[in-house]
């Protein structure tokens, strides 16, 4: 299995809009059959430079290919990068 990790830092950092973001981006575990878990978190330490951690389940690289090009998981990505300042990500064998 794949945990794919990521954080982003959002220039609106209202809690609207993040709160938005994590229940569009855990909807997704019901649009996307190759996510095996998905958790979005808001992040509570305010001397840290990200707002928002993803973590997301899957079978392997080739199921992370068609989650990452899955039109449900594009429709929230927009959404995401129009707000993006910075963003991180790692993936690696569970």
């Amino acid at each position: 299995m794949i945990k794919h990790i990521v954080l982003f830092k959002f220039t609106d950092i209202s809690d609207t809009f993040i709160e938005n973001v994590i229940i569009k981006l855990e909807n997704l575990k019901n649009e996307i059959p190759e996510i095996q878990s998905i958790e979005a978190v808001q992040n509570e330490n305010a001397e840290e430079k990200f707002h928002l951690g993803l973590t997301v389940t899957v079978k392997d690289f080739d199921a992370l290919g068609r989650y990452a090009n899955h039109p449900k998981h594009l429709e929230v990505a927009k959404i995401i990068r129009e707000n993006l300042a910075d963003r991180a990500c790692v993936d690696y064998y569970i």
